[in-house]
């Protein structure tokens, strides 16, 4: 080329003096723009890219796996018997309409009764009708359920929804299947059990409902003492009505609810900060500059909301000021946390560091962002004691700067964001902050959280325990939890259970079902009417789509049932409700509109941004104690599939690589390279087959409890941190959850439930390595780069310029000629053939018509309707084309896509040790990549 451009415009960060992304030394006035000098980097910022610790080092086995087809000893690895089979496939199987089941029908509440099929129904034509699903600890989703004939096949997100607005989660896409679990059948539950050699009694409806009317209306006389209920949390008015009838009637009665896993820090923090607790709402696509203190996407109030703003903020049209020609902007995001999150994954800037430090990280910034504002009031004792919490792992003051610098250059337009696990100090900090720049009500707001999903879930649990051993519970009702199972290791509620003289519980199969004297089977919400709202109020009725498949009831109708009302019908009850809301005038027409549309009303208005409360932030300080940050820390996270082991036994779920790890079907305990070779827990491989991934079995010792579990190393985690997933290891739960994975609740603790200091880490005696089945390196494209990075300023100047000159022209391997861009320039683009349409292209081209065919005259043919007429094969057909593109700069990764099309197209699960061997079915693939420079593991180490 003639001109000289200066291509080494980049973000300024990765030209600091000393950067490890800094790209290799050139002139920065007479750069080189050769084709092959730029074809050679696999990305403009220098960093190399690789999958796994396995391709980093190059092991002979691993390259020996990419290379065949069936790997060896494939046939040792198989555990395909009949046996397995059926227990991995049986949701599928009764999804597919291949078992048996009794009322595959819609329920008998109908709007519009009919003597013969009404004309809407046709055999394999699909209706769809507006429901709602309930969110595990509150708010829900709007959705629309496909049917045919009476059985939900399918569901999609409800475009009249606000929180939905046409999309859906990862559970929600999952949740059909949980409705055809046949693990739900009474009868199957007891011969489970009768295989593990122990009873599990299902209680007869009928025989509850007789022990109902005689034992709840003996608590009137003590006005409820002795009777405690424990709930799952939830934003149902219909439920909350019959609570407050139940607080009515019996007023010494305890009405707790817990949550296994919760945002106790995120509920405090708030509560000190505004003097009362609130909700979260985050506008990604209004932010400028996100700042994350270990923070998760979608840990807010709206977990969609979240992932639709942030894909937004990523790439925005309109025109960057510093480049008015560029067509388009990006948010900025820094990231601190401990472990490898989907937000950090997606940082800008990303800081690894140990959950102790996460709180001198805040304050240190806090205190260089209010040295420019002016005086910090009510937070500077809050700010003092953070900065100072932590002498170690806080990046320099440097680093520090330059981010305060960023956000008060974007007041109005950023977003300071911690993350559930943080103390309430925390949280009430970032509060402060939020609000002193300016960003409440423009990028966040805050929403009052009230009734059930106001309590502090650890609080509850630890009073029920107390309450327990003081003798005083004679009556606990459990709805939706499973406590025996995911209590606190320390409180041994197990045992504490055990002593209540009448339990009663009505959920899943699981851990406290079986140890309660009652266990009432629990519906699905496809086949129950119910009642959700969203965090900020809007009303959906949970309506069902077909009858229940198995015996079982709703927790409207077990309230009803205990206080004795005549009628305990839940769509009578959720009839009240909104008969209530709507006043009898309108009921009617209000009833069939929420119906039809899946909501009612509208969302809270935002109002006015809450105030700081000085004397509640004191007494969190006062209360708070800093993290002792010694030796190895562990963290507690929930599942991003299985959350707190509620859905283990779901096998779409279950077979989903984790986002990060790839592992699928397990929870090992993950830490970093360096940490591995320090405690010695490289990954050894099975001497049979030593092809495979494998785990060293570790021993993990929390005070006085231990847990077996493997080790996983994961690139990207902090230095000296064990992170534990939870909700695997169920003893109970179905034939998917039985046995799957390790039950770290064990090792938790009340005054540390999500992170804690003084873990030991060693290997475990006896134990032969841990076979775990990732998916990553399967199938791997050797000779292909596997990741292409530009720098948004460089795009910005030169993204949509073309290399015009004759040097630049390059030919495939058919012999076709090929202009290239500056992006093709930079990765596989540069060798692959050249692009050519299969429609013949006229010089008369119209407007706005790219691929058409044209005749001898060189005008377009159209049929006798004016439409283009395209080109067909040798058979007369149309040739058909399709194709899908993917914007990973705005993809969160959540894998959403994954299940749903694992759910439109029934795809089967295979099982780990299919997996393990590359057999998984998935037809859509989200891979994860590393950045960063070798870890400095030699082979033998790794």
């Amino acid at each position: 080329m003639s001109d000289r451009r200066n291509i080494l415009d980049q973000c300024p960060s990765t030209l600091q003096k000393g950067s490890d992304a800094a790209p290799a030394a050139q002139s920065p006035t007479v750069p080189d723009l050769s084709v092959q000098a730029l074809a050679t980097s696999a990305g403009t910022t220098g960093k190399s890219y690789w999958r796994s610790l396995d391709e980093l080092s190059g092991r002979a086995e691993f390259k020996e796996f990419l290379q065949r087809e069936f790997p060896a000893y494939a046939s040792e690895l198989l555990d395909g018997t009949r046996r397995n089979f059926l227990r991995i496939m049986g949701a599928s199987l009764a999804l597919a309409g291949a078992a048996t089941l009794p009322g595959c029908r819609r329920p008998d509440h109908k709007i519009l009764t009919y003597n013969k099929q009404p004309e809407e129904v046709i055999p394999g034509k699909a209706l769809y009708y507006a429901t709602a699903m309930p969110r595990p600890g509150g708010g829900c989703e709007g959705l629309l359920a496909e049917t045919y004939e009476g059985r939900p096949t399918k569901l999609e997100g409800n475009p009249l929804h606000s929180e939905s607005m046409g999309k859906s989660s990862l559970l929600a896409q999952a949740s059909v299947l949980d409705l055809y679990d046949p693990d739900r059948d009474p009868a199957v539950i007891a011969a489970m059990a009768e295989a593990r050699g122990e009873t599990f009694n299902v209680t007869d409806w009928a025989a509850f409902t007789t022990f109902a009317q005689t034992h709840f209306p003996a608590f009137d006389a003590s006005k409820g003492r002795g009777l405690a209920f424990l709930v799952e949390k939830a934003t149902s008015p219909s439920r909350d009505r019959l609570r407050d009838e139940v607080q009515r009637r019996w007023p010494e009665a305890q009405w707790l609810a817990y949550e296994a896993v919760d945002a106790e820090g995120h509920l405090e923090g708030t509560r000190a900060a505004f003097g009362t607790p609130m909700k979260e709402f985050v506008d990604f696509a209004n932010a400028k500059v996100v700042v994350s203190f270990d923070r998760e996407l979608g840990a807010g109030a709206s977990e969609l909301g979240e992932s639709r703003g942030f894909g937004q903020s990523r790439y925005r049209d309109g025109a960057d000021p510093a480049h008015p020609a560029s067509g388009s902007t990006m948010s900025r995001l820094y990231a601190f946390e401990s472990m490898v999150s989907l937000l950090g994954a997606q940082a800008d800037h990303r800081f690894a560091v140990k959950p102790s430090q996460i709180a001198a990280c805040l304050g240190q910034l806090a205190r260089l962002v209010m040295t420019k504002i002016g005086v910090a009031g009510p937070l500077d004792a809050a700010i003092d004691a953070l900065a100072a919490s932590s002498s170690s792992g806080v990046p320099s003051t440097e680093v520090l700067q330059a981010i305060a610098d960023d956000l008060l250059a974007n007041r109005g337009a950023s977003a300071v964001l911690v993350g559930p696990g943080q103390p309430a100090i925390v949280h009430a900090l970032a509060c402060g902050l939020n609000l002193m720049l300016g960003n409440v009500s423009q990028v966040i707001r805050y929403v009052p959280i009230t009734g059930d999903a106001a309590q502090n879930s650890n609080d509850s649990i630890r009073t029920l325990a107390s309450a327990i051993d003081a003798g005083a519970v004679d009556t606990l009702v459990v709805i939706g939890c499973n406590p025996v199972y995911a209590a606190p290791g320390d409180l041994d509620f197990a045992a504490k259970y055990s002593k209540v003289r009448h339990t009663i519980h009505l959920g899943a199969p699981d851990e406290t079902g079986q140890a309660s004297t009652t266990h009432l089977p629990r519906r699905h919400f496809l086949e129950s009417w119910s009642d959700v709202q969203t965090w900020d109020g809007l009303y959906s009725v949970v309506q069902p789509m077909i009858e229940p498949l198995f015996p079982s009831h709703n927790e409207l109708e077990l309230l009803a049932t205990i206080l004795g009302k005549p009628d305990t019908d839940p769509y009578t009850i959720v009839r009240a409700t909104v008969q209530a809301r709507a006043g009898s005038a309108i009921f009617e027409k209000l009833w069939r509109a929420t119906l039809h549309d899946g909501r009612s009303g509208a969302a809270a208005p935002a109002g006015r941004a809450p105030q700081i409360n000085p004397p509640t932030i004191a007494q969190a300080l006062a209360r708070w104690q800093p993290a002792q940050a010694q030796g190895i820390e562990a963290m507690f996270v929930a599942s991003p599939h299985v959350h707190d082991g509620r859905f283990a036994n779901n096998g779409w779920l279950q077979e989903l690589p984790n986002t990060m790890t790839k592992v699928s079907w397990d929870n090992p305990a993950l830490v970093s390279p360096a940490t591995a070779v320090k405690l010695g827990l490289t990954t050894n491989r099975h001497p049979v087959t030593p092809e495979y991934n494998h785990g060293i079995m570790t021993t993990i010792t929390i005070g006085t409890r231990t847990l077996n579990i493997p080790v996983w190393i994961q690139p990207g985690l902090a230095d000296d941190v064990v992170v534990l997933h939870l909700g695997y290891g169920r003893r109970v739960g179905g034939r998917i959850a039985e046995g799957t994975g390790f039950n770290t609740y064990t090792l938790r603790r009340t005054d540390a439930l999500h992170s804690v200091g003084g873990v030991t880490i060693q290997k475990a005696q006896g134990e032969s390595p841990y076979l775990l089945a990732c998916s990553q390196d399967h199938w791997t494209l050797e000779g292909r780069d596997i990741f292409r990075e530009i720098d948004l300023p460089r795009w910005q100047k030169f993204g949509d310029l073309d290399y015009l000159s004759n040097d630049d022209l390059q030919y495939d391997s058919y012999d076709r000629s090929r202009r290239l861009n500056f992006a093709g320039l930079m990765g596989m683009e540069s060798h692959t053939p050249a692009n050519v349409d299969i429609y013949k292209k006229s010089q008369k081209q119209a407007q706005g018509l790219r691929f058409t065919e044209e005749d001898a005259k060189g005008d377009h043919l159209r049929d006798e309707k004016g439409n283009i007429v395209p080109i067909k094969n040798i058979h007369g057909k149309r040739i058909q084309q399709w194709g899908m593109s993917i914007d990973l700069t705005t993809c969160t990764g959540c894998a959403a896509c994954v299940v749903a099309c694992q759910a439109e197209n029934n795809i089967p699960i295979v099982g780990k040790m299919e997996v393990a061997k590359g057999r998984e079915m998935h037809w859509i693939r989200v891979d994860r990549y590393y950045s960063t420079a070798a870890p400095g593991m030699d082979e033998k180490n790794t």
